[in-house]
């Protein structure tokens, strides 16, 4: 594919890397490799970089979203392919790319698919990948952990994510848009929307899926959905259409488990806690009927992404005048 340009930032992430390399050879052999270490390179690279003759970059960037930026400054190609450094690439994924690109019309600039668990992933994997497929967990951004078949659907923040993301260079470039420098997560969600307020057009493809490592170390998984909800709202502060009031209903939710301590007493107050643990027992059945041993970890991890994603939001709101009073300097 002589057309694309693969923008690939990494961090301590060498034995992930080491195998996406491997893939990127095989299935775009042709293609332009840009490689953007971020952070201490050392020595531990000089084994990948005698292999690869890829464009290298190296630099310490205060956010994901500056190297990336540096990688695109590089680029050369019409398409830009954004991955992540701990995916790994389905055997026949440069062939579906390839058969989408040529009926692509000129007026689609952004669009990818979801991401999936990796063959043979343990149980704690594959209970998170189910979680992350719920509506109680993930709300209307779940198709992008959902491989369903089903036609071509309009692209957006909601289905696009960062780990499989295509991009048309020309466009953003003419269109002065870079992935903003305030980010540290969700920088994909103000890319897009920024697309298409610019006049592009944006597609989610269903089939177009990668493999993506889960975070299932607990303490990995809380930093993430937390640093996801505070920066859902961070990046409110650059796009106002990034705001939609299900992104605030985690947070209601933390407010009211809280003020149990207080209220649990009063007529009624209970109502709601049994709704949602009803509500949570039969959607975590429901997404685990083809694999019934992983419901209890499932519906763990779907509480588990509710509380802290909301803690998250919570914290971001706390957060937003300080980042309004810091972004006017």
């Amino acid at each position: 594919m002589k057309d694309v340009s693969i923008i690939l930032v990494t961090h301590k992430r060498l034995g992930h890397l080491s195998k996406l390399l491997e893939q990127v050879v095989e299935q775009f052999p042709s293609s332009e490799v840009i490689v953007v270490i971020n952070g201490d390179a050392s020595s531990q690279y000089d084994d990948l970089r005698k292999k690869y003759s890829f464009i290298w970059l190296e630099g310490s960037f205060e956010t994901p979203g500056l190297a990336r930026n540096y990688g695109l400054s590089k680029s050369q190609r019409k398409w830009l392919l954004f991955l992540d450094d701990d995916i790994t690439l389905p055997d026949d994924f440069s062939k579906k790319a390839v058969s989408i690109l040529e009926r692509t019309t000129d007026k689609i600039v952004a669009l990818g698919g979801p991401d999936q668990q990796p063959p043979n992933s343990n149980f704690f994997s594959r209970a998170l990948s189910l979680a992350l497929t719920s509506p109680m967990a993930t709300a209307h951004t779940r198709l992008r952990h959902t491989k369903t078949m089903g036609s071509i659907r309009s692209g957006d923040e909601s289905n696009l994510i960062l780990c499989n993301l295509w991009v048309k260079k020309n466009f953003i470039v003419d269109n002065k848009i870079l992935f903003n420098k305030n980010l540290f997560r969700n920088e994909e969600n103000l890319l897009i929307e920024e697309i298409l307020q610019a006049g592009g057009e944006a597609e989610y493809h269903p089939e177009l899926s990668i493999y993506h490592y889960r975070k299932t170390r607990l303490d990995s998984l809380l930093k993430a959905v937390f640093s996801s909800g505070k920066h859902r709202i961070k990046s409110i502060i650059f796009n106002r259409k990034l705001f939609n009031f299900l992104f605030l209903i985690p947070s209601i939710w933390v407010l009211y488990i809280l003020s149990l301590f207080f209220y649990s007493t009063v007529p009624y107050y209970l109502i709601p806690l049994k709704l949602y643990l009803s509500l949570s027992l039969f959607i975590s059945f429901k997404i685990c009927a083809k694999e019934a041993l992983l419901w209890p970890l499932v519906l763990f991890y779907q509480i588990f992404l509710n509380i802290f994603y909301g803690l998250g939001v919570i914290y971001g709101l706390l957060c937003w005048p300080f980042w309004i009073f810091s972004l006017r300097k």
